[in-house]
């Protein structure tokens, strides 16, 4: 574990089981998903408690892809 600038980074160096906790801001970047989670061990991506994270894209408009399987996205 470690602590990433970017969303994108985080997600990949996620492994099977791995949290990525996102802190408040502003992220101007697409988000895409490079490897899928496991069955029991799903990589998840979640805003800490009470947060406000707010995704913005100047590009295709596309702020966030999830291409591969066992991927959790919560909002606490």
């Amino acid at each position: 574990a470690g602590f990433f600038t970017k969303v994108q980074d985080a997600l990949q160096a996620a492994q099977p089981g791995d949290v990525i906790e996102v802190r408040p801001g502003t992220y101007r970047e697409e988000i895409k998903t490079v490897r899928s989670g496991l069955p029991g061990k799903p990589i998840t991506i979640r805003g800490k408690p009470g947060a406000q994270i707010v995704a913005k894209n100047t590009y295709d408009g596309r702020l966030f892809s999830i291409y591969h399987n066992y991927i959790n996205v919560s909002v606490n």
